[in-house]
């Protein structure tokens, strides 16, 4: 494992702070405009996979572009904070992620479905194994919504290693040179944690040429790309429920059931039969029966915001 060169000597000082202020280029703003065109390629399908993770939207936006020394992935870590580092083709530390620890509580709380007047808070103790899957299952969603747009040299190799955290970043390695850094605002404006991306600015100017080269023909291949993955949804099973209305009991009468109890269906239980697949209610439905078979008839999609109140007003 390579040491992180985090303590430049003092004859490198010069370099590093020119290195910082303008980039290795020379021109910080082609670094910066290719940086961010790759946060933006990301951003989409990384919202869809969190809300399909989180079975609602979770709020995530761009909040800075901008050129970075690679090493600033583990100086500016907080001990509670998250990092792995990817591997592509041609780099050893091709995109490395950096999760602040409040980013995973409000992650957390996203994916287990707390309610959105619950605080997520701040993480001052080690990570729990819960808080340290939800960061890994995060930092994979980034390298697949990378991989998306990239050719098989500059994908990322998956599966990533596992995050480092606490303790774990005293043995952190982070190899020293010009790099970009792109930070993601994860949650509600007044719950916000930060997830950073840093990339070597020879990696990121590599993408940008090739961008560059021929934009008529990335187009084409992004398209074909995502009807390739449409045709693949629409092709995935997936499983129904149908699901009939009991009523409300207590706590204790739910304790008290026994093998054998029959358990009385309300009067209007065939016409709240409810049709869901993978936890989401989809239509309302009516129960019957066709010759030997059970039925239910589709009668209208479910309205989430009916439901909530149904919910509240049912006995």
């Amino acid at each position: 494992m390579q040491e992180a060169a985090i303590n430049p000597s003092p004859s490198s000082g010069a370099s590093s702070i020119i290195e910082r202020l303008i980039g290795a280029t020379g021109e910080p703003e082609v670094v910066v405009k290719a940086g961010r065109t790759i946060a933006e390629r990301i951003l989409k399908p990384l919202r869809a996979s969190l809300e399909d993770a989180a079975s609602e939207a979770v709020p995530v936006e761009i909040e800075d572009v901008a050129v970075e020394r690679t090493t600033e992935l583990l100086v500016g870590a907080g001990q509670h904070d998250a990092l792995t580092v990817g591997a592509s083709q041609t780099s050893p530390d091709a995109f490395s992620i950096r999760l602040e620890a409040k980013a995973i509580a409000v992650l957390v709380n996203a994916l287990f479905g707390a309610e959105a007047e619950v605080a997520a808070g701040g993480i001052e103790r080690d990570l729990s194994p819960v808080e340290v899957e939800v960061a890994n299952l995060v930092c994979r969603l980034l390298a697949v919504a990378y991989n998306g747009f990239n050719g098989p040299a500059q994908r990322i190799k998956l599966p990533l290693p596992a995050v480092a955290s606490g303790d774990g970043l005293k043995e952190f390695a982070v190899r020293d040179g010009p790099g970009l850094r792109i930070d993601f605002a994860v949650g509600a404006e007044a719950e916000r944690g930060r997830i950073s991306v840093f990339m070597p600015q020879r990696i990121v100017l590599q993408r940008g040429g090739e961008d560059a080269s021929d934009p008529a023909q990335a187009e084409a291949q992004s398209a074909e790309w995502a009807a390739k993955f449409n045709e693949e949804v629409m092709r995935a099973r997936v499983t129904l429920q149908a699901t009939l209305s009991v009523g409300r009991m207590t706590l204790g009468q739910v304790a008290a059931f026994r093998r054998g109890q029959v358990i009385e269906l309300s009067r209007t239980a065939p016409t709240e039969t409810r049709l869901s697949a993978r936890n989401k209610q989809l239509f309302v439905c009516e129960f019957g029966r066709l010759d030997e078979n059970y039925t239910v008839r589709i009668k209208t999609p479910v309205a989430e915001s009916q439901d909530i109140i149904d919910g509240l007003v049912s006995p």
